[in-house]
């Protein structure tokens, strides 16, 4: 089975290719069931859009990172979040931001290491594929 693509709203695209790029080779080296594509945007409206494609087409992206500087807040996680549960939402942060405070919205600091990247996407492509079977594996768990 594969899984869809990721997303990523940033409107800073210097960060965007440092991301893409850590994605990708995370990716390559760790032989993932997820379609090797990133797909970058910088405007809200484009991020709407270009999400109603596969979503038509049944295949949701695997991962949507929003920069929250490029979304205005933290509104629009919430937005897609309830329209793709199937898709883990991740938000870029700054360190005076305030963490997302739904349990089904992931945060990662802005200007994270490469080494916490590998971490975070270990985490959320590697060990659970999706956030519903991340809820499932934690009822089990005692």
């Amino acid at each position: 089975m594969r899984y869809g693509p990721v997303f990523l709203l940033c409107s800073d695209s210097e960060r965007a290719q440092r991301v893409c790029r850590w994605i990708l080779e995370w990716m390559e080296g760790n032989d993932t069931p997820f379609e090797r594509t990133v797909y970058v945007c910088d405007d809200v409206d484009i991020v709407r859009k270009s999400l109603c494609e596969p979503l038509k087409e049944g295949d949701p992206p695997a991962l949507i990172l929003l920069d929250r500087a490029s979304c205005g807040g933290p509104s629009f996680a919430a937005e897609v979040a309830d329209g793709i549960p199937e898709a883990w939402i991740a938000e870029l942060v700054d360190e005076r931001d305030c963490l997302p405070l739904r349990s089904n919205i992931l945060a990662i600091r802005s200007s994270a290491r490469r080494d916490e990247w590998e971490e975070f996407l270990v985490q959320v492509l590697d060990e659970c594929a999706s956030p519903q079977w991340a809820q499932a594996i934690e009822a089990q768990d005692p």
